[in-house]
């Protein structure tokens, strides 16, 4: 699923996230961020809020490294382009940590966040003695109605991590809702069939960053979402028995800090090298991104094996 993610903001940052191939991965896999929250609820354990926190650590500790790289990243380049200033260096990350949880010259890091937050709530409510099924039941509730509310804004706007977190512990409720049941033939049946005729009738997307549908229906985006990632689970679990791939092994168990620093590399090859020769060509921009890409994850592939043949 990482891979997915990759590609999609590889599209993105090229400017193809309006062409046909963007928007077939996109509907295949429009449930990339809840299938990480909802794995999270199927090896769920349960601990002190003291061990949650500190187990926890690792997202916040990846967090605040490659927002500080980042932010690095982003100064020298204000400097470069000699847009140095208080405003641009100070006031606007500020603004944007508050608001977003993350900084824009690392967008996506606000999964790590939200992701710690919602294991750390979800798991203080077990500590509590709430059962699973009611900690679904009222984040499900609680989710949808943030959402409808901020379709008001004159009522009442929340930083967009408030929506993210509700979301991300509704997930994690389902996953470990599920666990025990998710590789049951009927199961598998019913997901395949109901995401079916959802794809066909109501094919629903939402963005959990933005909090923004992008189309379709949000409650109807957050059941679509489970089947689907139902159907992933399973499908990994065929392949994963019968094939045995070395580099995707490598990639999954790199996955937070290829997540973590891919933005990185964009910001750096987007600004010191395609904005300064002008290339607008988004089929030579991709090729640029994904051949840098691939050569990074290359080396962290080759790193990885030269240490294992030390060891």
């Amino acid at each position: 699923m990482i891979l997915g993610v990759l590609f999609v903001h590889t599209m993105s940052w090229s400017g193809l996230d309006n062409s046909l191939l963007y928007t077939i991965v996109e509907y295949c896999i429009f449930f990339r961020m809840p299938y990480f929250f909802y794995k999270s609820g199927v090896y769920y354990r349960q601990v002190t809020d003291y061990q949650c926190i500190i187990g926890g650590g690792k997202l916040l500790r990846l967090f605040v490294k490659y927002s500080f790289i980042a932010y690095l990243v982003y100064c020298c380049i204000l400097f470069i382009k000699d847009d140095f200033s208080i405003t641009n260096v100070v006031k606007i990350p500020i603004k944007q940590l508050l608001v977003n949880g993350t900084l824009n010259s690392n967008l996506p890091l606000w999964f790590l966040t939200t992701f710690f937050a919602a294991k750390v709530l979800y798991n203080w409510f077990r500590n509590k003695g709430v059962k699973n099924i009611v900690i679904l039941s009222i984040f499900a509730i609680l989710t949808l109605s943030l959402f409808y509310f901020s379709q008001r804004p004159d009522w009442v706007s929340f930083p967009r991590y408030v929506y993210s977190i509700s979301g991300a512990v509704f997930f994690i409720s389902v996953g470990n809702q599920l666990k025990s049941i998710q590789f049951n033939k009927w199961i598998i049946i019913f997901a395949t069939i109901g995401y079916c005729v959802i794809a066909i009738f109501s094919h629903s997307r939402v963005d959990m960053f933005e909090n923004e549908l992008i189309e379709g229906r949000y409650e109807i985006w957050m059941l679509s979402s489970i089947l689907g990632i139902i159907i992933l689970i399973n499908l990994f679990k065929v392949l994963y028995n019968s094939y045995r791939f070395p580099f995707l092994s490598f990639i999954n168990r790199n996955a937070l800090p290829l997540f973590a620093s891919h933005w990185i590399i964009y910001l750096v090859v987007s600004n010191l090298f395609i904005e300064p020769l002008s290339i607008e060509n988004s089929y030579y921009k991709i090729l640029i991104y994904a051949t840098i890409l691939l050569m990074y994850i290359g080396l962290l592939f080759f790193i990885e094996k030269r240490k294992n043949v030390t060891n």
